[in-house]
């Protein structure tokens, strides 16, 4: 299983297909992933309960990749999108990258969105290990 290295839970308050469009917007392109990446949205969701509310909604779980130029590394990105009546409330968001949560979650407020919550692992730098 590989390391969640950043979380995101966006309020949203549009329709699927304008949500689409500014997932597109941010730099996100769809994917396909075996079921077994999307068990970390069902981890997330159970620590992150309180800021996500999900009683009487419907739940989507998309994949996404976005791809770095001047690495040409590509970040997955996990989304789990809470639903009523075609209407996304509230937005998951999963990095199993160091760094792509931040980037994303920029480009997703630029388009409108409101960000909630933003939690990022990082790796302390070498000269700063011996503080620990």
């Amino acid at each position: 299983m590989e390391t969640i290295h950043g979380v995101a839970i966006f309020q949203v308050d549009k329709d699927i297909g304008v949500t689409e469009l500014i997932l597109g917007h941010a730099g996100l392109s769809s994917v396909t992933l075996t079921s077994d990446y999307y068990e970390y949205l069902d981890i997330v969701e159970s620590e992150f309960i309180p800021y996500l509310n999900p009683d009487n909604l419907e739940k989507m779980d998309k994949a996404f990749e976005t791809s770095s130029i001047a690495s040409g590394h590509g970040s997955i990105i996990l989304v789990r999108m809470y639903v009523k009546d075609y209407i996304v409330k509230k937005m998951l968001l999963i990095s199993l990258r160091r760094g792509a949560i931040t980037r994303i979650s920029k480009r997703l407020i630029n388009n409108g969105l409101t960000r909630l919550m933003l939690f990022e692992a990082y790796r302390a730098p070498n000269k700063m290990r011996h503080l620990r």
